[in-house]
């Protein structure tokens, strides 16, 4: 742990005057609260945030000489390989789904035609869509049982439930390709969604509690950083050279991947500081060893932490509960506002149609597919980076500059499509691939990988797991209404109009929002992160 002196310097003390006497006296309190001087008084501006990153960083080397530094164990291989696992189990096989049926569509198009009859092209492009998003209604179902399972059946059985569920999902899949019945895939996409959803909100969490706090944003993003690779596998695989007809594949090689939490997770402890809550104190040291090395010394003050956390614990609070007080409710609300930051910032659009709309602004099918892969290979490139910053420069700062950055790369995406709309020409099109590259470079490196954790980390034992159930519930809505409304949409009006109708508004309130609410939650310490809860609403 690390101990900074307290400076409360003159522009603090202006701040402080400015905050009192106006309406912005609620944003500014949080940088009263930060116990450091600003670099900028431009970052206390949602569209200057870039400036707060830049502050983050100066602050950063700055106040490192009037740090003391305690000497902290380095983490042990096992942590590495578990995150690993637990991603695989969740993340890899989200980010995979999102991808998967964009560049196949044709293939699956034709099963779809070839196992329910005859259909004209409009009834095929009016009926896919809904097949594509059962997904994620089956995953707004799942999110509901995350807090159920996570709490009853602890963090390692319940994501291993879902990881057989999982399998069982592929399997069915690739048994309608070959009885062709789309009415099975159909059943085979709710049913994965369901789990995968469960999967992705308890897995960071795991991931989150099993993590010694100077290094935990680092080890959560491994969940976000499988995403962004999976997408590139899933681009790779669907791709209609490689693939052909044979859709089924793509489900073939999830159920191999997935093999690989199902022979592991067994032999992983369960998350300490649940076991803590259980009672079950020697099981807790024994998983605190396994996760966070150290010698006996370490492991026994985490312990005593834990103990302290669980004989605090207040009762655990319903999904619904969490709503009735103010204390449990602004944390919820800005983990569920990260999420639709995150999503509202058109990667679903990105993530389903990439290729389509790539064709629509004159790229061949085949340059589309391999500039889907380049755009999901940026993306990896961006989630890595996230790893250099996040521990160091913290959660916040990095949030509000990558979704400022976000929105203007956005409106550069809606000029060039219009452009290319009014004119049909090509060069537009082409060039419309500089600001979506920018976009998946931003997206990796700040609300993407973030958004899978922040939740675990703004919360109390008692009302995690209902947060995360909210965060998930927010993504899996959000995405399933917007895949099933936009190729119609588009069909009717522009494909620019519609962009912009669906995500620049939305993503303007996020990003001013969070500004306002959401406290920093580096380095990870929960009292702390619930005190900046309680300043906030103070005010």
């Amino acid at each position: 742990m690390k101990s900074r002196q307290c400076l409360f310097t003159p522009p603090h003390c202006l701040l402080y005057l400015i905050s009192k006497s106006s309406f912005i006296s609620h944003s500014f309190s949080i940088y009263i609260q930060s116990d450091r001087p600003l670099f900028l008084l431009l970052s206390s501006a949602p569209f200057f945030a870039p400036f707060t990153f830049i502050n983050s960083f100066i602050m950063a080397d700055a106040t490192a000489l009037i740090e003391t530094k305690v000497e902290l164990p380095s983490s042990p291989l096992r942590l590495w390989i578990s995150a690993i696992v637990l991603a695989l189990s969740g993340g890899f096989h989200f980010g995979y789904n999102l991808v998967i049926t964009n560049p196949a569509q044709d293939a699956f198009l034709k099963f779809l035609n070839e196992s329910s009859g005859p259909m004209s092209n409009d009834s095929l492009n009016n009926y896919w869509p809904i097949i594509v998003s059962l997904l994620y209604f089956g995953g707004i179902f799942g999110s509901f049982y995350i807090r159920i399972a996570a709490d009853r059946l602890g963090r390692k059985r319940s994501i291993y439930l879902t990881t057989v569920g999982q399998t069982i999902s592929c399997l069915l899949s690739t048994l309608s390709y070959f009885i062709l019945s789309a009415h099975l895939y159909a059943f085979s996409r709710f049913l994965l969604g369901f789990f995968q959803s469960m999967a992705v909100g308890i897995a960071p969490l795991f991931i989150s509690e099993s993590s010694p706090p100077h290094i935990r944003g680092r080890i959560s993003l491994s969940t976000g950083l499988f995403v962004q690779l999976s997408i590139v596998v899933g681009s790779i695989i669907a791709m209609p050279q490689i693939l052909g007809d044979s859709w089924y594949i793509l489900y073939v090689v999830e159920v191999i991947i997935l093999l690989i939490p199902l022979l592991t997770i067994p032999f992983f402890p369960d998350s300490p500081s649940y076991l803590a809550v259980q009672g079950q104190t020697d099981a807790s040291l024994r998983s605190i060893i396994f996760y966070h090395g150290g010698d006996e010394n370490y492991s026994f003050s985490v312990l005593g932490k834990f103990v302290e956390e669980a004989n605090e614990k207040e009762e655990t609070v319903g999904i619904w509960k969490v709503f009735t007080e103010r204390i449990n409710r602004e944390p919820v609300m800005n983990g569920c506002m990260v999420m639709l930051a995150m999503i509202s910032s058109g990667i679903v659009v990105i993530n389903g149609y990439a290729v389509n709309i790539l064709v629509q602004v004159g790229l061949s099918i085949g340059s589309a597919a391999w500039a889907n892969i380049g755009i999901s290979v940026i993306a990896v490139v961006g989630c890595l980076l996230s790893s250099f910053f996040v521990d160091r420069y913290g959660r916040r700062p990095l949030l509000l500059s990558t979704l400022t950055l976000i929105l203007i790369s956005n409106m550069s995406i809606v000029v060039l499509m219009y452009l290319f709309e009014i004119t049909e020409n090509v060069f537009y099109g082409q060039l419309l691939l500089i600001p979506i590259c920018i976009y998946a470079l931003l997206f990796s490196t700040g609300p993407a990988p973030l958004s899978f954790f922040i939740s675990a980390e703004l919360c109390s034992l008692s009302i995690r797991g209902s947060a995360m159930t909210w965060a998930n519930v927010t993504n899996a809505v959000y995405r399933s209404i917007v895949l099933a409304i936009f190729p119609p949409l588009v069909l009717l009006y522009s494909t620019s109009t519609i962009y912009f109708i669906l995500f620049l508004p939305i993503s303007l309130f996020t990003l001013i929002y969070l500004f306002v609410y959401l406290p920093e939650t580096k380095p990870k310490k929960r009292e702390s992160t619930m005190e900046k809860s309680r300043v906030l609403i103070a005010h």
